[in-house]
């Protein structure tokens, strides 16, 4: 939230910087001619590849020629390295290149959960992936949505209805020795953890749901209520061996110090925060999706319905589980969207050695190939105009 105190004049430069941003380019617009369509002004070609050997490394510039920039054309055009033996084949062009998520079957896989959010202007394809961090959420001022993975053993609905607690914030995975699975409990408040199978037990000291530590006094603090690094103070008792140790849920160990607990610990945090509009997927091989979620202040969990539209914070928006996935890891592949010059890019591929590589390459986004003793930099970018090209 904004301070209303706060001065506006960074709003009143950007404002400002803006239009000037948008006087130069009409200024430059004018230099075309009238009839042409403004997506080619900005996005059309003549286009050439720079080529650079490291940061030292002299430039290298080849022409690209495009036969039809409002339709996916075949290329075949080499271009050598100099004093390399890499060979750079341009092989395809796509007026609008987009990317799409796809998902493959793989033993090392997990859950991935395919979601559809709409709303006024908004129609919107999300993947959420259990096994990834940087996939597992998603969150935006209309509400968020997460998916995390329950332990194969570990009953997912008994886990679900004891996340409803007012308190709870996630739960702990403890590995008892020599055993393949765990125990799963549910942290809500000043937990203790007993294990029916030893003589161990925890006891949560401390939640956090933004671990930090300050720079000057070097002590560990929250930083805000936003669950950014959620991590548990827990004490491990063993016999007359007591153990202090935090707990992360994005780190598989503390990520500063040795980890002291004998055992083998996961905490998974589960916290949906105080505002309506966020929800948490839960997903096991034992028992049915559940879906985690808070209304009227009131946290509430259910067996995910495959189509049921769920409302966001913001009123109009909503999103809808399409399918959820079992024992697939989730993948990206190119492709064309349609015959319109809005993301233009070339699919090439490096030959270097006998050994060949795919790169996509967009426009003005460079792309870094590194070998062994140097990288090297391809760039797609519109050709330096000259004046005669703008008359």
């Amino acid at each position: 939230m904004q301070n209303k105190d706060k001065p506006r004049f960074p709003a009143l430069l950007k404002s400002l910087g803006i239009w000037m941003a948008l006087a130069l380019l009409a200024g430059q617009a004018l230099a075309y001619p009238k009839e042409a369509d403004p997506h080619t002004q900005f996005l059309g070609g003549p286009y050439e590849l720079l080529v650079k050997r490291g940061m030292q490394g002299a430039e290298m510039v080849y022409p690209v020629k495009v036969p039809n920039e409002s339709a996916p054309g075949k290329l075949d055009t080499v271009f050598p390295v100099m004093g390399t033996s890499t060979k750079i084949r341009l092989e395809q062009f796509l007026p609008e290149l987009v990317w799409e998520q796809y998902t493959e079957k793989s033993r090392e896989g997990g859950s991935v959960a395919r979601l559809k959010a709409v709303g006024p202007n908004l129609d919107q394809e999300i993947w959420l992936c259990a096994e990834e961090t940087d996939k597992q959420s998603i969150s935006s001022a209309i509400g968020g949505m997460a998916i995390k993975k329950v332990q194969a053993n570990a009953d997912a609905d008994k886990i679900a209805a004891q996340l409803t607690a007012p308190d709870a914030v996630g739960f702990l995975s403890v590995w008892p020795k020599d055993s393949e699975f765990p125990t799963v409990f549910v942290v809500s408040g000043s937990s203790e953890v007993r294990s029916e199978e030893s003589s161990y037990h925890f006891k949560v000291l401390e939640y956090m749901p933004h671990y930090s530590v300050d720079t000057e006094t070097k002590a560990i603090v929250n930083a805000s209520q936003e669950p950014k690094n959620p991590a548990i103070r827990v004490k491990f008792t063993d016999g007359d061996t007591p153990v202090e140790q935090w707990v992360f849920s994005r780190f598989k160990s503390h990520p500063h110090k040795a980890n002291n607990i004998p055992l083998r610990v996961e905490f998974t945090d589960v916290d949906l925060g105080t505002q309506p509009g966020n929800y948490m997927i839960l997903v096991s091989p034992q028992g049915q999706p559940q879906i985690l979620f808070t209304r009227d202040g009131i946290k509430k969990a259910e067996e995910i319905k495959l189509g049921n539209p769920y409302p966001l914070a913001k009123e109009g928006y909503s999103f809808e589980i399409d399918e959820i996935f079992s024992d697939v890891v989730l993948k990206q592949r190119w492709k064309n969207n349609r015959n319109q010059l809005l993301n233009p890019a070339l699919i090439a591929s490096v030959d270097r050695d006998g050994s060949k590589e795919q790169v996509v390459l967009e426009l003005n986004n460079p792309q870094h190939l590194r070998t062994a003793s140097e990288t090297i930099v391809l760039l797609l970018r519109r050709k330096v105009e000259t004046a005669e090209h703008l008359e």
